[in-house]
Formats: structure tokens, sequence, C-alpha cells
């Protein structure tokens, strides 16, 4: 049996980002569409559960294992908007299409989504009005491939991690 050992941590490559200012959410069926983000949490990857695999021969701890794939988690953001423009709104909710996140150096997630919901908050004296809207991803192109999120860096060629 082996035992679990020490690894040094190394000095990370590229360059953190140093502000969310400006993150955008693009959607390609409407590049201009009509609300102004406020706040973008980007999508995450997610490699699902651990695999129970232990069985009558262990002696001292469960065993696991790590899943072969993984899942994109929602995109989510918050957003000024006109209530005017909804139709144009409501014209993307759960139309597959390519979703770009556009981070605050110009680099970008690419993937296959969808705007899965748009909802308005409670609007209130004094405050200025916003909804939440939810962006879910297929992973599959147009033709049903599978396809994973691109990333792209941004125009001076500095990849962020």
């Amino acid at each position: 049996m082996s035992v679990p050992q020490p690894t040094a941590r190394g000095t990370p490559g590229g360059t953190a980002l140093d502000d969310g200012f400006q993150t955008f959410v693009t959607f390609e069926n409407d590049a201009t569409v009509e609300f102004r983000e406020t706040e973008v949490q980007p999508f995450g990857i997610d490699g699902g559960e651990r695999i129970d695999i232990t069985d009558m021969h262990n002696v001292d701890v469960m065993t696991y294992a790590p899943q072969s794939l993984y899942d994109v988690t929602d995109a989510n953001f918050t957003c000024r908007y006109d209530p005017a423009v909804l139709p144009g709104i409501i014209a993307l909710i759960n139309v597959k299409q390519t979703i770009t996140i556009t981070h605050s150096d110009g680099s970008t997630w690419n993937a296959f989504g969808y705007l899965r919901s748009f909802t308005p908050a409670s609007n209130t004296r004094g405050t200025t009005p916003t909804a939440s809207g939810v962006i879910s991803f297929c992973n599959t192109d147009a033709s049903g491939d599978e396809a994973a999120p691109d990333y792209h860096v941004n125009a001076t060629g500095t990849a962020t991690y």
C-alpha cells in the first residue's frame, strides 16, 4: 500500500484578473440584447459526484474514484433592463446558441447553451429595477455532437487562470 507524498506548490503561470469590471454576456442570436449587466457569474466546471468503489476487501477507509466526464455549470447574471424590450429577451429563452462570456481582460469562454430564465426583481422606491438571468449549457453543437466550452486568451496573448 502506498502513502500519499507531499507535492511542493509551484508558481502559477498567466495573470490573475485584477478586477471583474467589465464582464459581458453575449448571445449569438442577439449580440445587442437590451439589458445591461451589473453582475456576471461565469459558468464553472464540475467533475460530478465521486464514485463509491468500496468493496469487502477494504479494511480502513471507504474508497472512491472520480468520474470520467465533467459538466459545465450554469452561468448567472444580474442586469438593468427596459420592460419595453422584454419580447427580445423572451425570444432567447430555450434557444440553443453560442453564449460568450467576455472577461475584463478581453479573454472569452464560448459554449453552446441557452437562456433558461430571466426573472425581474421586486421594484422598490429609490432603487434601479434589475432582473436575474440563468444560462444553462447543452455541450452539444447544432448537429447534436459533443462540444466542450472553448477558451480564448485576450488580444495581448496573456492567459488568465
